[in-house]
Order: structure tokens, then C-alpha cells, then sequence
């Protein structure tokens, strides 16, 4: 069998030998040029032509004396068959060989070429796409195996260093309940006894002499017990490293707090440049703003280890106790270093020195000494890379700063003062995010809390972190004790009712109680309704609930107020209107004179309200500024709840001033509300009607009921501002 060519220039020969067979001639020669071609054409020297397949590429050239020769046509050159045909030569298609088996197979190989290249091309793109997606998923599992060993990594280095710390623990509570006890027998004045005269007591031999003093036995046996070292070991914090990830709503605290993370992770780029680390960072802010949560996420981002203790903890009876438990802290976290040590309550134990009297303000003070010395004794600042790896880091939280002893506030103590706010409106949405994952929440719940405009976030302004995660889980309680898969929004909505208004009370309340109640309510949320400035009302209820036996109305308060506290004097009016609203509609209802004490918060908010705008200048025509420069604090007899300043001579008139002036506003105000019930008086019956037979109802089914009778609520801001009334009087 003969071999297939395997050359390009074979398989030209091949092809004119196979051409040539067909024509019955033997001699052969090799391919000729394009220009040669054209001269034997001109010269009359071929005798026919032969393309494969069309009238250009590859042509079979038989010249007259017997030679056959192979040229090509370029595709462009479309003249070429006019001059073969003035030379003479005849042209035409090459047959396909009949004789030859070998022959035949090249033809045939040649005219399949096409279908050829197109399925290696075809082969090619399967190939390299197979090969490109295994890559990717090559490269997948070398990076989740690298994850992989690189959590095996820091488990493994989490353990060891929980390893040293126990060690670390060990050592330390045996020495500090050596000192300890050393300390405690002479403050009892007990006396110890000496060795023998042959030296030391040996390891494991028994002390057969009997102790001085029961007491001092007693606080041997307390201080040297296992109590101190479990004590000591409830510093440290196990299980799973908190992330920022865990962490929402702080804002720009966590900016600060990832610096931190930078001075172990990578301590060369401060200390490069001569800054000085920061030994203490002071967290500050109200309960429940993820304080300790945040310190924990520090330690975990930064892969150290992280040390947890009350403030109360350090504070026992007997004076030097404190003092020892710091310097066992301290101890334990300078064996584990790198670590974090982290204070809760710092308030606790760091309160001004030499407030009180009493030997427990001497153990007070004793632990704030201990405390100051570890966080900037005499070993000075640490600006040396390796040394910040290896150092301990102190972190406190208080609800009080203003009450910390001013040597722990100063710098190079705790010189980082983090404050950690209520969170906003985004970032309270954040936080139902995070505590919304591995709770069964209905769709419309998750929904809601994906929405840039989360009605749940919008409720809740003032929540901390920690009243949104309670609110989440009395939500899924709520739909559990239903016998629900999955809480609503109005299960949610029934949990923010319980934890701003309390749990309701199961108690039955006589017809004309409620009406008086349904009256003085109903007619605080007509005349919100019917106040542009004020926010939309969200809620008014009769039922008794714990801490509030009357009823309630809720308005919704734009976040700008509760974080500024700033209104405008036009919505501080309308707000006078609102508060005496309750007693205008029990008179209404009942008639004049038969209002009843049900009203009296409202009264007592108004006149508080009214004196402020008085002696505060937010008023047409202030008292402030019309008299001397003196100052002059009033008293709180208008129930303000507070001192107020005005300017004002002593023994002048001013204060009779301010009486009627304060008069005028709680008149002005209270007949606006009887005028605003009067004009939507149908209004009133109807909302009156419906929460003596239902106890409740929400901004749905108000704004419902307004749009039947006339108000349209529609026209008015959805929710207040609070500011909206500026430039209005």
C-alpha cells in the first residue's frame, strides 16, 4: 500500500502525476511560477489547462511536447483564462482518475479538505473551551484549598496560642494567689511562721503546724482556691472569631477600627513613619450599640487574642484584690501576645479618684492606680515593628466618659476615643439584614429589609442595635406561638408596638372609660392628621398596656428631629395643638367642663413646651433681647423639667411677662384644636367609634377613614420633618 504524502510539495506531484494519468502521459515535472506560466501561454507552447475545481488556484498545465507541469493562479488574476485561450490552449476541469486506486484516494483528499479544516476548527473550539473551563475549575479548588490551609493555619495558631494562655493563666494565678495571700496575712496582722532550720520545706511535704489565726486560713483557702483560676479563665473568649462582617450600623467607627486592625496586621506603616501605636482605645455611646461586638470583630479581624472582663469583676472587700486581679490580666495577656484586652463598664472601677470615703473607695482607687500603671508604666512607648506585633492592646467600653478619672482619659493611655451613636436610618437597615439571616422571616419581611426604603427602618428610629435584633426574635416568637412557619410584617409590627408602647394587659375596662379614652385619643390623632407639620400617625390605641394604663397615639418622627431635637416655631404651634388636642375632644364629646384627668400628661408636655418657646425666643415677639445682658435662671415651677435662661433685670416685670406670654400660646393652641375637631367633627365620631369596638388603629385604616369624611391626608407630608415650617409663623 502506498505511503500518503506527507509534504505540501509531494502532494502537488501527487496530484499532477494523478492528472497526468488521467491524460495518459507519464512524463512529469515540478511546479512552475505564475510569470512562467504566462510566458508559455504567450509562446503557444500548452496545449490544455486543467483546474481542480474552479478557474483559479492549482492548474494542470500539458504542454504540446508531452511535459506536465503544475502552476497557480492567484484568485485576482481573472484574465488568466482569456490568454490561455489566445495561446491556444484549451481549458477545462480536471476528471477524477479511474484507474489508480492511489490516485483516487488523493483526489478525493483533496477535494474533502474543506470539510477537513472545518471540523478541526470545530474540534479546536470544543477543546480549548473544555480546557479553559477546567482551568477555572482547576484554579476554584486551588483557591478553596488554600482557604482551606489557610483556616487550618490560623485555627491552628488560635490554638496554641490558646495553649500558651492557659499555661500563661496557670502560672500567673499561682503567683498572684501567692502574692495575694502574702498581702491578705498582713493586713490581718497574723503572723507567718518560719521555715525549720534545715531550710525550705521539701516538694509535696506536709505543714503539720497548726495556723495563727482562723481568718487567715480563711482567705488562704479563698485566694489560693480554684475559683481564682476559673475566675481568671472566664477572661478568655472562645468559639467562632467575630468579623466586621457581624458588625452593622456603626458608621464611621468602624473606619477607626480598622486602622487598629492595620497596627497588627501591619504595624510598618506607622511605625515607618514615627507614629506611636495606640496603647488604650476608649469606646463610648449608648447601651446596645455593638461596644463589645466591635472589639470583638478587632480581635478576630486582626487573628490575635482577645481578653474579656467586667470592670465590676476587679472590686472585691478586701483591698489589694482589685489591684492583683488587673496585674493577672495583664499578665495572662502579655504571655498570649499579640492580644486584645477588652474592659466592659469601665465606669465601673474608672470613676474620679477621691469621690466618696469608706475603704471601698480605697479599693477603688487602688484598682484605677494598678489599671493606670499597666496602660503607661515606665517601659514608655512602643515604636519598633516587631515589638507592635507582639504587644497588648487595651480596649474599653463605658456609657459614661464623663465620669472617668482624667489619668485614664489622657493621651498615651486611652488616647483613641471611638464614639459608637444610635445608628441611622441605613444602618439600622443593615443591622436587620444581618440579624435577619437563620430567622424565619416571611418574604415580605426580607423584602422590606432589602429595600432602600425599609418601612421597618423607618420605624424604628432611637432602636440600638440591640433593640433591633430583640425586635427580630419577638417577631419569630410571635409567629411561633401562632403556629406560623415564618413571621410577617405584622408580626414585626406587633413587636415594635411591644417594645415601644409594653405588653398589653388582659384587663376588661368599663364602656364609659373607654369612650373618654377613645375621645381624648381620637382627637390627638384627628388633629395630627390635620397638621401639616406634624408626622403621620401611625398608631392610636385604648388598650392598656404596662407603664401606660391610659391610651396612646404615635407619630411618626423624621430622623432629622431625632437627632437634632431642632423644630421650627410653626410645627412647636402645631405641636401645643396636638398635646391639648385630648382635653379639646373630651369636650367636645362630653361637653364643656367634662374633661377629665386623662389629659393631664398632655397639659403638663404643653405647658412645658409653651414656657420654652417663651424664654428660648421661639416665639412672634421673644422676651429674650428686650432687656439687659444679666442672666437669670427661672426655676422649674412651670414643670419645663429643666432651668431655663432669660434675660431679664431680677425684681422687673419680666416674669409676669413670660406668664402671660405662655398663657396666650396655650390659648391660641387650644383653640385651634377645638377648631380643628369642630370642622372635622364627623371625623372624630367615626374614629372614636371604631376604637371603642376595636381598642386600635393604624395609619391604614385612619387614612381610610379621613378620605371618607373630608381630610385629605394625601395633601399633607407623609412624614414630618420637623423643619418644614421654617419661615412660617
Amino acid at each position: 500500500r502506498a505511503r500518503p504524502p506527507h509534504s505540501r510539495a509531494t502532494a502537488r506531484r501527487a496530484v499532477a502525476r494523478a492528472a497526468a494519468g488521467a491524460e495518459g502521459k507519464t512524463t512529469v515535472t515540478e511546479e512552475v511560477s505564475y510569470t512562467d506560466m504566462i510566458k508559455a501561454l504567450d509562446k503557444g507552447q500548452v496545449a490544455r489547462a486543467r483546474f481542480a475545481n474552479d478557474l483559479s488556484g492549482r492548474v494542470l498545465l500539458i504542454y504540446k511536447s508531452g511535459v506536465c507541469k503544475v502552476a497557480q493562479v492567484p484568485l485576482d488574476h481573472t484574465k488568466t483564462i482569456q490568454r490561455m485561450s489566445r495561446g491556444g490552449a484549451e481549458v477545462s476541469y480536471l476528471a477524477p482518475p479511474s484507474a489508480s486506486g492511489l490516485n483516487q484516494a488523493v483526489v478525493s483528499a483533496m477535494s474533502n479538505v474543506g470539510p477537513v479544516v472545518l471540523l478541526f476548527g470545530v474540534w479546536w473550539l470544543v477543546h480549548t473551551y473544555v480546557q479553559q473551563k477546567g482551568d477555572a475549575e482547576d484554579r476554584k479548588k486551588i483557591r478553596a484549598k488554600e482557604i482551606e490551609e489557610k483556616k487550618k493555619l490560623v485555627d491552628a495558631a488560635r490554638e496554641d496560642a490558646l495553649r500558651r494562655t492557659k499555661e500563661a493563666a496557670k502560672a500567673a494565678a499561682e503567683k498572684s494567689a501567692k502574692e495575694e495571700a502574702e498581702s491578705a496575712a498582713k493586713r490581718t496582722g497574723a503572723k507567718t511562721t518560719a521555715p525549720a532550720a534545715g531550710g525550705r520545706k521539701k516538694k509535696g511535704e506536709e505543714d503539720d503546724e497548726p495556723e495563727d489565726d482562723p481568718e487567715q486560713a480563711a482567705a488562704k483557702e479563698f485566694l489560693s482556691s480554684s475559683a481564682r483560676v476559673v475566675q481568671a479563665s472566664k477572661y478568655q473568649q472562645y468559639g467562632k472569631a467575630t468579623t466586621f462582617d457581624d458588625v452593622a450600623g456603626i458608621g464611621d467607627a468602624k473606619v477607626e477600627l480598622e486602622e487598629l486592625v492595620t497596627f497588627f496586621t501591619n504595624p510598618e506603616r506607622f511605625t515607618d513613619s514615627g507614629c506611636v501605636v495606640p496603647r488604650g482605645v476608649l469606646l463610648c455611646g449608648p447601651p446596645g450599640t455593638g461596644k463589645t461586638l466591635a472589639a470583638k470583630a478587632v480581635a478576630g479581624e486582626a487573628g490575635v487574642t482577645f481578653f474579656y472582663a467586667n470592670a465590676s469583676e476587679f472590686v472585691e472587700m478586701f483591698v489589694g484584690v482589685g489591684a492583683a486581679r488587673v496585674r493577672d490580666l495583664f499578665a495572662q495577656a502579655r504571655a498570649a501576645a499579640p492580644s486584645i484586652i477588652f474592659i466592659d463598664e469601665l465606669d465601673a472601677v474608672g470613676k474620679q479618684r477621691g469621690t466618696g470615703g469608706g475603704s471601698g473607695n480605697d479599693e477603688r482607687d487602688a484598682t484605677v492606680n494598678q489599671l493606670l500603671t499597666e496602660l503607661d508604666g515606665f517601659e514608655g512607648a512602643i515604636t519598633d515593628a516587631n515589638a507592635v506585633k507582639n504587644r497588648v492592646v487595651i480596649m474599653a467600653a463605658t456609657n459614661r466618659p464623663d465620669i472617668l478619672d482624667s489619668a485614664l482619659m489622657r493621651a498615651g493611655r486611652f488616647d483613641r476615643k471611638v464614639f459608637m451613636g444610635l445608628p441611622s436610618f441605613e444602618g439600622r437597615r443593615q443591622i436587620l439584614g444581618v440579624h435577619a439571616g437563620g430567622k424565619p422571616l416571611g418574604k415580605d419581611v426580607l423584602d422590606d429589609i432589602a429595600s432602600p426604603n425599609s418601612s421597618l427602618a423607618a420605624k424604628t428610629p432611637g432602636f440600638s442595635g440591640a433593640d433591633i435584633a430583640n425586635l427580630l426574635n419577638m417577631a419569630v416568637l410571635s409567629a411561633t406561638r401562632e403556629g406560623k412557619e415564618a413571621a410577617t410584617m405584622r408580626d414585626c409590627g406587633e413587636a415594635i408596638d411591644l417594645v415601644q408602647l409594653g405588653k398589653r394587659v388582659k384587663r376588661e375596662q368599663p364602656l364609659e372609660v373607654r369612650r373618654r379614652l377613645a375621645a381624648a385619643e381620637g382627637a390627638r390623632a384627628v388633629v395630627a392628621m390635620a397638621s401639616p407639620l406634624l408626622g403621620r400617625v401611625e398608631l392610636v390605641s385604648i388598650v392598656p398596656r404596662e407603664g401606660k394604663r391610659l391610651g396612646t397615639t404615635r407619630l411618626f418622627v423624621d430622623e432629622a428631629v431625632v437627632r437634632t431635637g431642632m423644630w421650627t416655631h410653626a410645627a412647636q404651634k402645631q405641636m401645643l395643638s396636638y398635646e391639648l388636642a385630648g382635653r379639646a375632644g373630651e369636650e367636645a364629646v362630653f361637653g364643656d367642663g367634662q374633661a377629665s384627668s386623662a389629659t393631664r400628661e398632655g397639659v403638663e408636655r404643653a405647658r412645658g413646651l409653651s414656657q420654652r418657646m417663651v424664654l428660648t425666643g421661639m416665639r412672634a415677639e421673644p422676651l429674650a433681647g428686650r432687656r439687659g445682658a444679666l442672666g437669670w435662671t427661672l426655676d422649674d415651677s412651670y414643670g419645663a423639667g429643666e432651668s431655663v435662661q432669660i434675660d431679664y433685670l431680677p425684681g422687673s416685670s419680666s416674669k409676669r411677662e413670660a406668664d402671660i406670654a405662655m398663657h396666650e400660646l396655650l390659648s391660641d393652641a387650644y383653640e385651634e384644636s377645638a377648631r380643628l375637631l369642630e370642622d372635622n367633627r364627623p371625623l372624630l365620631d367615626a374614629v372614636v367609634d371604631e376604637l371603642v369596638t376595636d381598642g386600635q388603629l393604624y395609619a391604614d385604616r385612619l387614612e381610610e377613614l379621613a378620605a371618607q369624611h373630608g381630610l385629605d391626608v394625601a395633601k399633607l407630608p407623609a412624614a414630618s420633618t420637623g423643619l418644614a415650617g421654617i419661615g412660617q409663623q
